[in-house]
């Protein structure tokens, strides 16, 4: 009966666990869902549809200290969707963008709240979009240091444009 017990217990531990590979895999941070559906929709606006299996976008604990980056992409250009972004970067963000409105409505447009947008739709344009950094010059938000985290920020106009181009430009 032990070994019944026991062959059972084994069996639920190893078949609960997520597996990246697994096609129906879809794992978002819930506080980088709001940047990761406003990705979806910016690509869905353009007629651009993703699918939504083998998607794993997580909060991960020191990236600044190994890889000195607010984000990884790992496989990109592949049928899997794997990024990290800095836990502690990503709640200081989420901290700062965290205020309600007079309705109770979380305030979005903060320059907390597009820093941390700018981080996840970069991650993305690597991923979903098979995009690398581009050179310094080019207005884009794949630029590999963030040149224009500030124009994402502050400037509304600036931040379509860089939202266009990291869906015009793939």
């Amino acid at each position: 009966m032990k070994k019944i017990i026991m062959s059972i217990l084994t069996a639920v531990i190893f078949s609960s666990c997520a597996v990246m590979t697994d096609e129906a895999h879809y794992e978002v941070s819930p506080e980088l869902r709001v940047f990761v559906d406003r990705f979806y929709a910016e690509a869905e606006s353009r007629g651009i549809y993703f699918d939504r299996d083998s998607v794993s976008i997580e909060l991960r604990d020191n990236l600044q200290k190994t890889d000195l980056a607010y984000g990884v992409t790992y496989g990109r250009g592949s049928a899997y969707h794997l990024i990290f972004i800095d836990r502690q970067f990503a709640l200081q963000q989420l901290n700062e963008f965290s205020a309600v409105d007079y309705l109770g409505d979380v305030v979005y447009d903060s320059a907390a709240f597009y820093t941390l947008e700018y981080v996840v739709f970069h991650e993305c344009g690597h991923s979903f979009l098979n995009r690398g950094h581009v050179g310094d010059g080019h207005f884009s938000i794949m630029t590999g240091d963030g040149s224009y985290i500030g124009n994402f920020e502050s400037i509304d106009a600036d931040r379509q444009k860089l939202i266009n181009e990291l869906f015009d430009g793939h």
